[in-house]
């Protein structure tokens, strides 16, 4: 299955569903490095706009935040 159009634009939907992917990672990175997390050192999320570029955090960075790109945008979601 592509989530491309032939003329190289992303679907709204397969915005969204590339979104929704990066946030439940994310919420699986936060749960289980924030029980490992050693001093506030940052972790690797993926941004939450579907692109999955690696945005680093620390646990309360992201619970402030969440994980976006610099001039990045989080789609709407479902």
């Amino acid at each position: 299955m592509s989530l491309m159009l032939d003329r190289g634009e992303e679907t709204d939907s397969a915005a969204r569903t590339k979104a929704n992917i990066a946030r439940e990672l994310n919420m699986q990175i936060r749960e289980i490095g924030g029980s490992l997390q050693a001093g506030g050192d940052p972790l690797t999320f993926y941004c939450e706009c579907g692109c999955m570029a690696e945005v680093k955090r620390t646990v309360r960075e992201y619970d402030a935040a969440g994980a976006l790109a610099e001039s990045h945008v989080c789609p709407d979601s479902d």
